[in-house]
C-alpha cells in the first residue's frame, strides 16, 4: 500500500478496480473502459458515487436548525444533538465532512439557511469528475488483450508451483 499523509477512513480499498466500483456502484460488471465512460458523460463535477452521498445528505439537511456564532462558525442542532461546524476548516463536530471529504448534512444546512453558495465546492477534489478523468483516463490504464494476442517469447519456460508435502 503507498503512503497517504491524509485522513482515509471512509473509503479504503487496496486496488483501482476496487476504487473505481466504488465510485460507479451501479456500473458494476463491466469492463474498465466502459467504466471511465460512464464517469465521462456525466453532466455534473461530481462522481456519481459523491453526487449520491451529496444528495442523501442534503435531503436530511432539511431537518436541521442553524445558528451562527461568529465568523465562519456554526451551530448546528440535529435533532436533539448540537454539533459545532467551522467553514473556515472544513469541519464538522459529526466527523463526516473530515472523514469522507463530501459535506456532511450539517454543512449543507448552513449553507443554505445563510444563503451560501458552496454547493458541490465544498467536496474534496478527488470527487470530482475532472480528477477522475486525468487520473483515469489519461492513458495509465490499458487493456488487457485477449490471450490469443499475448506475445510470447521463444525461450520461455513454465514454472510449476512446488510439490505438496
Amino acid at each position: 500500500m503507498a503512503y497517504f499523509p491524509c485522513i482515509r477512513f471512509n473509503v479504503m480499498v487496496a486496488t483501482i478496480p476496487d476504487a473505481i466500483s466504488l465510485l460507479l456502484f451501479d456500473e458494476q460488471n463491466v469492463p474498465i473502459e466502459c467504466l471511465i465512460d460512464a464517469v465521462l458523460v456525466i453532466v455534473g463535477p461530481l462522481t456519481p458515487f459523491a453526487e449520491r452521498v451529496y444528495q442523501r445528505r442534503l435531503s436530511k439537511a432539511e431537518r436541521c436548525e442553524v445558528r451562527h456564532l461568529g465568523n465562519s462558525t456554526f451551530e448546528v442542532s440535529d435533532y436533539d444533538q448540537n454539533f459545532i461546524l467551522d467553514y473556515s476548516t472544513k469541519d464538522c463536530s459529526c466527523g463526516k465532512w473530515r472523514k469522507s471529504g463530501i459535506q456532511c448534512r450539517h454543512a449543507i444546512a448552513t449553507a443554505h439557511k445563510n444563503n451560501i453558495d458552496v454547493s458541490h465546492s465544498m467536496c474534496d477534489i478527488l470527487y470530482y469528475v475532472d480528477a477522475f478523468r486525468c487520473t483515469y483516463h489519461s492513458g495509465v490504464i490499458n487493456p488487457t488483450p485477449p490471450p490469443a494476442d499475448w506475445e510470447m517469447p521463444d525461450n520461455w519456460m513454465v514454472v510449476l508451483p512446488p510439490p505438496e508435502h
